[in-house]
């Protein structure tokens, strides 16, 4: 059978690196270094500067790293479906994936919708975890900061109560 490559062309926003090797193994509940089963797997930054060489050897590939970066562009002035509309315009006048816009113009305004929408989506669960673990933080430390309120007065009643206990004994004494 032919050898299979599997590879994951990355155009998210986080900062990545341009490679990155992915295994299977890393995401097992037990670390082992014998996998029965392992799978390796390529992982490319087609943002761009990133990967210029691959995008050279591939006119889709490098021609959806321009669609994406148009519509990036394009969001920040307008809502995401006109953004999607005018990189599709532009990348057909530019002649960037001409063909495959004009053909399949529908599906693509559909696709992308889903994966800005979902992308999108990623980035403000990412920001109310953030948040969310910030508040938990401060909580636990109004907590912390209870419960040690507490203790050290439950220390201070002890202390004057020993104070008390050793004046009755220098009275009785005296």
């Amino acid at each position: 059978i032919p050898t299979p490559h599997f590879v994951v062309f990355y155009n998210g926003v986080e900062p990545r690196e341009e490679v990155e090797e992915m295994r299977l193994s890393a995401s097992f509940c037990h670390e082992t270094d014998e996998p029965e089963l392992e799978l390796i797997c390529r992982y490319y930054n087609i943002n761009p500067n990133y990967n210029t060489e691959l995008k050279k050897k591939s006119k889709a590939l490098y021609g959806y790293t321009v669609f994406v970066e148009k519509v990036r562009s394009y969001c920040k002035l307008s809502d995401l479906s006109e953004a999607i509309r005018r990189a599709i315009d532009e990348c057909i006048e530019e002649d960037v994936l001409r063909e495959f816009f004009l053909t399949r113009r529908n599906e693509v305004e559909k696709v992308t919708q889903l994966d800005f929408t979902f992308e999108t989506r990623e980035k403000y669960i990412r920001r109310d975890a953030r948040e969310e673990g910030y508040e938990e933080g401060r909580e636990d430390g109004r907590e912390e900061e209870r419960v040690n309120t507490e203790r050290e007065r439950k220390r201070a009643e002890a202390a004057e109560e020993e104070v008390k206990r050793l004046r009755k004994l220098l009275e009785q004494k005296g």
